[in-house]
Formats: structure tokens, C-alpha cells, sequence
């Protein structure tokens, strides 16, 4: 809220607009819709009236919203335009309701409201201007003395600084008043808060701005802790000098370096007695209050960006302790920055007031002044820089930011998604071929099966109607004219007729049954013959014979083609066919089921994501399994070192503390006392090798 103005006043839609002025645009707002509802109510007959009302009034919605969410009362130029412009929008909405009773030329009514609007504007910039001015010369005039003279209410004062904020009065920045008016009114918190506002922009007055966030911390504002809380955080981003904050922060840092002091020599001392158990442990615990300190450093610099003495303190823990030398050269830049008088945050609330209000930087260059850095940074001259540049090309090459890490990481995503597309591939295409191609050919080999059902079925009808007919004597069919009749006199001439048991009709029957019987067959062989269910619909329709007719379904199917008599014989066969057919097509249906091949292909693709996914992890896991492996050496190594040397190493850190890392200690004592024993500096870099690479304790 307090860093953007914007934000910042958006409540006070009018901010420069005095109280009066802040109801006439709501009565004129309330006017103009009552003025447009009465225009379309009476104007039912009148399109043109109509749409040239709601296209005005359309108009006045879109900018006084577009105005609205911009907060442009802000600027007295767009506010006189707004003015404008709900003028000539009234006056035409009047002029509408007239033209009702009226003829009235609407190219003069067009015209003579745009000229309205222009005339209007700098007649009401004038008015603002006015205000201003008066507000201006109000509030130039008031002092300690006059304040009951001048303003009868802290409402009038409230709304005079909000006039001229742009102007920057003197007389806006003294509390003085503003204790004033409280005193008059102990409950108006809009007089703190306005106060708080105005100076929380302005670093210039950061310590009017500590004493006034107290106090309205304990006043009766509404969601005043989390107004604290802000101007808190303003303050501390404005520190340059030693605060009771930044006392706190070094405090802190103070016990955790005595925490990782004495973990240290408890690390070694564990090496000195061979203790293996603790081994480990130590140095979890190291690395625990390590990530403690790098937390505690990224809260203070973030709280005191802008604090020499803060940042030059996080350099040292960057490059002594943490090693994380990326962030020490960044904050090295910004503490040169603040040692030439420079921030090297610039103030995060100034730029956006001066966003809002440009003509505050012409007027008062004192206001707008700039954080001022007048710490100090902390003596650093006992680091040396060169064993720090060594140590950073150490670490460096251990952690493969220069010997390949990203093109490694490249090559083997590359060689991931390779395989990942040649598996989604292979999986693709078994999937269609499996399951896909395999329910195709099942729902065609259904449909054929039901068709030569329907087919055979009306065969057999229509076969038992032409040999009736036509070709067998001394039955009901052969008489029809009478017998049929007789027997069914109803059935007879409305239903019979209507079929056509000719001989070409049967021929026709026969050639599309024998079709359909000879694609069944072709649709069934297409079928993968080791599921259960094909291999029992082939073997009870191809293969198995009946009784006592000696054929299978097929072949019986063939024979009613050749067999001439309708009798009990031909009845029978025909409805032993159709029913056994019925039967194994339903049962084929009934045990038809795919859901186990899409779960073993799907097992097969979650395998093939697993195989990717250690792929590209590969790195990681070997790198994982090599410490695993190697962690029992690594003890060895470390208790393989001389007593004598472990010794002075724990010696020299209870006493002087001078050193600050092992890596320190073990290229001084190489350079000086192991020249000559070529195997004792090998097995020290190895050390500090290790040490490096696994994050031991080096403090």
C-alpha cells in the first residue's frame, strides 16, 4: 500500500476534489441515469431518440469507468475533462427528453454538444485551479499558532494537503499539525494515516517516519499492524548506519559462528579418536547450522540492502564460511556502489510517487533526495585474496560448473527423450496393432455374424413360402385362394401379399446368404486364433459335426441351399441352424473382453518411463551410489591424517581462531613444513578434496 500511490490512494477517488465538489459528481452521476431512464421510458416510438440516447449514455459508462480504474482524479487535467464531459452528456440527455415534445435538427444538437464539452473543460480547469491555489495559500499561511483561524475542522486540512501534495508545502511534512488537529479530533485516523502516507515516500524524512509508525501502532486504526508492518519494512530497506536491528543481526551471527566453531573442532576431535559413529553425524549437523547461517545472511541483506556494514558482513560469511563465492562477488559490486555514496537499491516508494506526481521533482529537489549512505563497511583486510581466488577455482572445478555440468545435463536429457519417443513410438504402434486393429476385426466379424443371422433367417422364410407356392402340391400354401383363406382369412390378403416368394427373389436371397456366409467365414480366420473365444466359435462352426445330420454348421448351412422338398426335415434343419447359430454368436459376444492387453501394454509404457526417467538421472544416481560407496574410505582417509597435525588444527582453533577454514590451514602447513614429503601433500589436497566435494566441515 505504501509503495505505490496508486494503490495508495485509491480509496480517495477524489483527491483533488474538495468535499463539495466530491457530491456534485455523485449527484450529477445519480442526475444523468435518471435523466437517461426517463429519455428511453418515453421514447418507445422513437428509434432514432432512442438509440441516440443510449449511445451517449453508452459513452458516459465506458470513460467515467476507464477513468475510474485509473484513478485519474489524481490529475487535475483528466479530471476537468471528466467534468467536461459529464456536462455535455447531461446536456444531451436533456436536449433528448426535449426533442420528445420537440422537433429538433440532431447535426445542430451533435455539434453544439461537442463545442459544449471542449468549452467546458478549461472552464473547470480553471475551477481546479482555483481550488488548488486557495488550498495552496491556506496551508503556505498555517503555523502553530494560526491553526484554529485557518481551519475550523481537520477535515478542511485533510482535504487542502491532498490538493497540493503535487506542490509540496513545507507545511504538509511538520506533524506539528497533524498533532494538532488530533488533539481537536483523538479519534480521526485519517489524519495518521494520510501523515504516514505522504512521508513514507520520501526517504529524506526516514526518521520522522520511525517515530510516527509507533505511534500508529498503538493507535485505533483500522489493519493498523499490517500498515506497521509495511512502513517497517520501508524503514529497514532505508538503513544505512548501525541500528538496534542490525546490533541484532551481528548477535546472531556471533552464536552461530560459536555453534560452528565448536561443531568444527568436535569433528576433529571425533577424527583425532578414530570415532567412526560420529563421523557422519558431526558433519550433518554442520552442514545444518551451515544452511541456518546462509538463511540468517539472505534475511538481513534483504531487510538491509542498503547497509554497508550488513553487506560487507555477508561477503566475509559468503567467502569464509558458506563458500558460495557467485554471491559474494554480486554483493562485492553493490558494496562498491555504496562505499562511492551510491545506493544499491534505489528507494522502492520515491520513484512511484514522483510516477504519479512529476511536478514534485521540479519543485523541491530536498524532498525527493535519494537514500543517503553514511555507514561503514567492516575491515577486511585480514582475508586474503589470493588464497580466496584459489579457493573459489577450487570450488569452481568441484562443483563442474566449468568441466561439462550443462552439457552433460544436455546430452542426457537429449538421450532421454530420444528414447522416450522411440518407446511412445513402439508403444503407439503395439497398441494399434493390438488392441486397436483388434477390436476392429472383432466388430466387423460381429457385424457379419449378425447379418448372415438376419439373412439366413429371412433365407429359410421366404424359401418355406416359394416351395408352398409353387412348387409342392396338395398343401394350404399350393391353394391359396381358398385354403388360405379358410384357414386364415384375416392374415391372408394383408400380410402375404406383401412379400414376393418368386423364384428370382429366391435367387437373390441364395446369392446374398452365400455372400454373407463366405465373409463370416473370411471375417473369423482374420481373428487372432489363440483367444479362447474365436477358437471355440471356429471349432463349433467349422469343425464340429451334428447329429444326426453328419455336418457341421457351415456345411448344413450349404446343404439347405440344395434341398428341394419343404418338409418336416427341411423345417428342422432350417431351425436347428438358426438356433445353433444364434446360440455361439452370443456366446462369442458374451466372452468377449480386451481388457487385459491394454493393462500388460500400459504396464510395458510405465516400464518405459521408469527406464527414461533413470536415464536421465543417471548422473545423479551414480553420483549418489560413488558417496555411498565411499564413505567408509572417506573415514579412513580422514583418520589416516597425522595426530600431530590434527592436533595443532584443534589447537589453533581453541586458541587463536585466527584460521578460517581447514583448506587454510592445510596449504599453509604444505607450504611451510611439508615441502620435502611429496606423499604427505598429496594425501592433504586429497583431504581437502573430499572435504570440499562433500561439504565437510571446514570452519
Amino acid at each position: 500500500m505504501f509503495y505505490s500511490p496508486r494503490i495508495m490512494f485509491l480509496a480517495d477517488i477524489t483527491l483533488n476534489w474538495n468535499s463539495l465538489s466530491s457530491m456534485l459528481i455523485t449527484l450529477c452521476n445519480g442526475l444523468l441515469s435518471m435523466l437517461t431512464s426517463a429519455s428511453i421510458s418515453i421514447t418507445d416510438s422513437k428509434i432514432s431518440i432512442l438509440f441516440a440516447t443510449l449511445i451517449i449514455t453508452y459513452l458516459q459508462l465506458f470513460l467515467s469507468v476507464y477513468l475510474f480504474v485509473n484513478v485519474s482524479f489524481i490529475n487535475r487535467k483528466i479530471g476537468s475533462i471528466y467534468s467536461g464531459i459529464l456536462f455535455g452528456c447531461g446536456a444531451a440527455n436533456i436536449v433528448n427528453i426535449i426533442a420528445v415534445y420537440k422537433t429538433i435538427n440532431y447535426t445542430i444538437i451533435f455539434f453544439a454538444t461537442i463545442l459544449l464539452v471542449i468549452a467546458s473543460v478549461p472552464i473547470f480547469l480553471m475551477i481546479s485551479n482555483k481550488i488548488v491555489q486557495k488550498a495552496l495559500t491556506r496551508i503556505s499561511f498555517v503555523d502553530n499558532e494560526n491553526q484554529k483561524q485557518v481551519y475550523n475542522k481537520a477535515d478542511e486540512f485533510i482535504s487542502d494537503v491532498k490538493l497540493t501534495i503535487e506542490f509540496c508545502p513545507l507545511q504538509v511534512f511538520s506533524w506539528t499539525l497533524y498533532e494538532f488537529f488530533l488533539e481537536l479530533e483523538p479519534r480521526n485516523n485519517d489524519l495518521i494515516l494520510l501523515y504516514c502516507r505522504l512521508i513514507s515516500a520520501f526517504p529524506r524524512y526516514q526518521y520522522h517516519l520511525d517515530d510516527v509508525a509507533k505511534f500508529m501502532n498503538y493507535s485505533t486504526l483500522k489493519l493498523r499492524r499490517i500498515y506497521f508492518l509495511q512502513l517497517s519494512h520501508i524503514i529497514r530497506h532505508r538503513h544505512t548506519t548501525t541500528t538496534t536491528e542490525v546490533i541484532s543481526f551481528f548477535n546472531d551471527y556471533d552464536n552461530q559462528n560459536r555453534t560452528l566453531q565448536l561443531l568444527t573442532q568436535k569433528f576433529w576431535e571425533n577424527v583425532l579418536s578414530e570415532n567412526r559413529s560420529a563421523f557422519w553425524t558431526t558433519m550433518l549437523d554442520y552442514n545444518k547450522e551451515i544452511k541456518n547461517m546462509e538463511v540468517l545472511v539472505r534475511q538481513a541483506i534483504n531487510d538491509f540492502e542498503n547497509s554497508p556494514e550488513v553487506i560487507s558482513q555477508a561477503i566475509r560469511v559468503y567467502q569464509t564460511v558458506t563458500f558460495n563465492f557467485h554471491q559474494a562477488n554480486k554483493h562485492s559490486d553493490e558494496l562498491k556502489l555504496l562505499m562511492s555514496g551510491v545506493p544499491a537499491h534505489p528507494d522502492r516508494a520515491l520513484p512511484n510517487i514522483l510516477s504519479v506526481f512529476p511536478m514534485i521533482g521540479g519543485i523541491s529537489a530536498d524532498v525527493v533526495q535519494d537514500i543517503e549512505i553514511s555507514g561503514h563497511a567492516i575491515d577486511m583486510h585480514d582475508i586474503d585474496s589470493d588464497l580466496m581466488q584459489r579457493k573459489e577455482v577450487v570450488y569452481d572445478l568441484l562443483s563442474h560448473q566449468k568441466v561439462g555440468q550443462i552439457w552433460l545435463q544436455v546430452i542426457y536429457f537429449i538421450l532421454a527423450s530420444v528414447l522416450l519417443v522411440v518407446f511412445g513410438s513402439v508403444y503407439i504402434s503395439k497398441l494399434s496393432s493390438t488392441v486397436v486393429n483388434e477390436i476392429t476385426q472383432t466388430s466387423d466379424f460381429m457385424i457379419e455374424a449378425s447379418t448372415l443371422l438376419h439373412v439366413f433367417s429371412r433365407y429359410a422364410l421366404f424359401k418355406s413360402f416359394n416351395k408352398g407356392l409353387y412348387h409342392t402340391k396338395d398343401t394350404p400354401m399350393s391353394n391359396s385362394d381358398e385354403t388360405m383363406k379358410q384357414i386364415s382369412p384375416n392374415w391372408y390378403p394383408e400380410y402375404l401379399s406383401k412379400y414376393d416368394p418368386s423364384d428370382t427373389k429366391m435367387a437373390s436371397l441364395e446369392y446374398s446368404l452365400k455372400k454373407e456366409l463366405g465373409l463370416t467365414v473370411e471375417k473369423l480366420r482374420e481373428l487372432d486364433q489363440t483367444r479362447e473365444n474365436v477358437k471355440v466359435f471356429n471349432d463349433r462352426f467349422l469343425v464340429e459335426q451334428f447329429e444326426p445330420y453328419n455336418y457341421t454348421l457351415n456345411e448344413l448351412m450349404v446343404n439347405i441351399f440344395s434341398y428341394e422338398k419343404l418338409d418336416l426335415t427341411f423345417l428342422q434343419m432350417t431351425k436347428t441352424a438358426f438356433t445353433y447359430l444364434k446360440d455361439i454368436i452370443a456366446e462369442f459376444a458374451d466372452a468377449t473382453d480386451f481388457t487385459n492387453t491394454p493393462l500388460s501394454i500400459n504396464i510395458l509404457m510405465i516400464l518405459t518411463l521408469l527406464i527414461d526417467l533413470l536415464v536421465y538421472c543417471l548422473p545423479m544416481v551414480l553420483y549418489y551410489f560413488l558417496i555411498h560407496v565411499q564413505m567408509e574410505d572417506i573415514c579412513s582417509m580422514y583418520f589416516s591424517l597425522p595426530m600431530s597435525e590434527v592436533k595443532k588444527i584443534i589447537g589453533d582453533q581453541t586458541k587463536a581462531k585466527k584460521e578460517n577454514s581447514l583448506a587454510m590451514t592445510l596449504i599453509s602447513s604444505s607450504d611451510n613444513k611439508f615441502l620435502n614429503f611429496p606423499m604427505a601433500i598429496v594425501q592433504y589436497t586429497l583431504c581437502v578434496a573430499c572435504s570440499l566435494q562433500l561439504q565437510a566441515p571446514t570452519q
